[in-house]
């Protein structure tokens, strides 16, 4: 609670150390991908998020586009581009992640360049826009090209994580790919690998394509679970049962 957060941050800073204070919000957690131009907003999606558990909080999947209710997604576009121009940003890619709160959308992160991972990819194949060549044309003061067909669907990347010194290998990577609905998988074949959350590392993730963001997501997981159960199979001994 509040109380015992305050008590435990007054011990840090009394025992001379430094300590970052944020607030605990409650909600699924959503980005808004926005490409800026003279200080005119064009909004690409939204992409959602599943996160582990407390209290790593880490990005397990992610998902293009997240369909919401006219309203939240108005007043989520509106909160974009108003935090966007209060900060100055007038021109370029931006990445700006909200929590949907019981009070409305809350600002977590505001980033003046493409999502990171695999999001803009996910963003470029079902937008209508291609984010690299919005950036390029407006560097060379083109004008923004028209949107494209948007392709039916919803595309979806789940993490695969394992021990810091799991092996990875090309045919592990392979593992995924005969999965209903799975495109492929893009993996760290080398150590040292970003800690993810626990004892896991990060080693990259799986993508999927779905009729509906479920079902995206759904096969992203199963692709993701197979690779792990490679990397463990691979990890065990010559001869120990599995």
């Amino acid at each position: 609670d509040a109380a015992a957060a305050c008590a435990a941050g007054a011990a840090i800073l009394a025992a001379g150390s430094a300590a970052l204070f944020e607030e605990y919000l409650t909600g699924p957690l959503v980005s808004v991908e926005v490409f800026r131009k003279a200080g005119r907003s064009l909004v690409l999606g939204v992409t959602d998020r599943v996160l582990s558990d407390p209290p790593y909080f880490a990005e397990l999947s992610w998902t293009f586009p997240l369909h919401l209710p006219a309203g939240v997604r108005a007043e989520l576009e509106s909160a974009a581009d108003a935090v966007l121009t209060a900060i100055g940003f007038d021109d370029g890619p931006a990445h700006v992640e909200f929590v949907l709160g019981p009070t409305g959308p809350k600002v977590v992160e505001v980033n003046p360049r493409m999502a990171g991972r695999g999001v803009t990819q996910l963003v470029n194949a079902l937008s209508g826009y291609d984010e690299y060549e919005l950036t390029i044309r407006a560097a060379l003061g083109l004008a923004l090209p028209e949107p494209g067909p948007k392709p039916p669907g919803f595309l979806s990347e789940w993490v695969v994580t394992a021990p810091a010194d799991a092996p990875v290998t090309a045919e592990i990577a392979a593992a995924a790919t005969s999965l209903p609905g799975v495109l492929g998988a893009r993996l760290a074949l080398h150590t040292p690998r970003t800690h993810a959350h626990g004892d896991r590392y990060d080693v990259g993730e799986v993508r999927a394509y779905g009729v509906s963001a479920n079902e995206a997501q759904m096969c992203a997981r199963a692709g993701a679970h197979a690779v792990m159960a490679a990397i463990a199979a691979a990890a065990q001994p010559e001869g120990t049962p599995q």
